[in-house]
């Protein structure tokens, strides 16, 4: 496996010239148990980029990942990567979809490696060098964002497909599935179905609004398959009148 020293070595020399205050890499939002923000930079795996097949591949003793928690606070610029306007939806950048990010911090800052990881970068955040920010940069996001993450992260692990609901607050719908959330797993994965592998979950009205604005129409149901186009319905019914049909 690729390992990062050298890299490590190359980046402190440069900064015994120059002293590095920022980091770029790509937001991988905060996890349930609320952490802070995740940046990640390289890992040895698949260097800058995130794989949905790690488990193929990893091996915890010989992991190495160059991540960081990052702390911000109230007094903390933060705006978008291409035009520099300010943000005005913070809650950005917990969003769980991988996104690029560039961190400015007031004091002098030297890359840090991890090793002896309990999991890979994207399922296991803790434990990780903390930087504090002074400005953040952060990318634009909307609707294709979401897409692109599911279809690029998340649907690689199921061979029948993956469905994604996106519902308002305190809606009819949005208590069924609070409520219901297993049932439907289940009925996506009934036994002696030829379908493969089915999964279905949500993202908070909160996140979906900092994610993708005015661009979604609740409540929408997406469902996602290799190879197609992702497809909306505005019902669970619909959802499973769909993979019956399949």
């Amino acid at each position: 496996m690729k390992k990062l020293l050298p890299f490590v070595f190359l980046l402190a020399a440069c900064g015994a010239e120059e002293e590095n205050t920022e980091i770029t890499g790509q937001n991988l939002g905060t996890s349930e148990n609320g952490t802070p923000i995740v940046l990640f930079v390289e890992d040895n795996l698949n260097g800058e980029e995130l794989t949905a097949d790690y488990v193929r591949d990893f091996d915890s003793e010989e992991y190495e990942v160059e991540a960081y928690q990052v702390a911000y606070d109230e007094d903390t610029e933060i705006v978008y990567l291409e035009t520099e306007e300010e943000v005005e939806n913070p809650v950005i950048l917990e969003a769980p979809v991988p996104k690029e990010m560039r961190v400015i911090m007031d004091d002098a800052f030297e890359p840090q490696v991890s090793r002896n990881r309990e999991n890979y970068i994207l399922e296991d955040s803790s434990l990780l060098p903390v930087v504090r920010a002074e400005r953040i940069e952060i990318e634009y996001t909307n609707l294709e964002t979401i897409h692109s993450y599911i279809e690029e992260a998340v649907l690689p692990s199921y061979d029948g497909g993956f469905v994604l609901a996106l519902l308002e607050d305190d809606s009819k719908e949005a208590m069924e599935f609070a409520i219901q959330n297993s049932t439907f797993h289940e009925k996506l994965n009934e036994p002696g179905s030829d379908r493969g592998n089915w999964s279905i979950n949500g993202y908070s009205h909160e996140m979906t609004e900092a994610i993708a604005g005015d661009e979604v129409i609740y409540p929408s149901y997406f469902i996602y398959q290799e190879g197609r186009q992702p497809h909306r319905v505005e019902s669970i019914e619909e959802v499973f009148n769909y993979v019956d049909d399949l």
